[in-house]
């Protein structure tokens, strides 16, 4: 399967026999079998690269989705898993703006695409942005 080992096949699936060693110190994610599933290259823990990803997004653009993520962070410092989290948010947040080009783009009807920040010249202007971006794009292999 796609330059995949055996035992990272086998790992995947729970298949090997149990010892302790597999059972409690070696993690139960086979890497590089999660790679070649997501068509990456297997062995090579850097092989991708998300170019929409280095794309800056606007501090305003920004703080349109979830308005009141920024009053949020004054609780991160009394809780661990609350400050985890809405750091998560915060990532998901820029992940939202820039697959929304090309979501908007396949989905134009979609109830979300209807919101005002998406129709806005900043939000425009990051779609020409990240389009120009994507058409000098190197593929995977000629990036190696």
């Amino acid at each position: 399967m796609a330059g995949v080992s055996d035992a990272q096949i086998r790992r995947a699936g729970r298949w090997e026999n149990g010892d302790q060693m597999t059972g409690c110190y070696i993690t139960t994610l086979p890497f590089e079998f999660m790679r070649a599933t997501a068509d990456f290259e297997p062995a090579w823990a850097g092989s991708y690269h998300v170019p929409r990803a280095t794309v800056q997004l606007e501090a305003w653009l920004r703080s349109q989705i979830w308005p009141q993520l920024n009053r949020w962070r004054d609780f991160e410092a009394e809780d661990k898993a609350t400050g985890a989290f809405i750091e998560l948010l915060h990532w998901l947040r820029d992940v939202l703006l820039q697959d929304a080009v090309f979501l908007r783009a396949k989905y134009p009807g979609h109830p979300v695409f209807q919101e005002p920040v998406f129709w806005s010249p900043q939000f425009f202007a990051t779609k020409v942005r990240e389009a120009a971006q994507e058409s000098f794009e190197d593929d995977r292999g000629t990036a190696i």
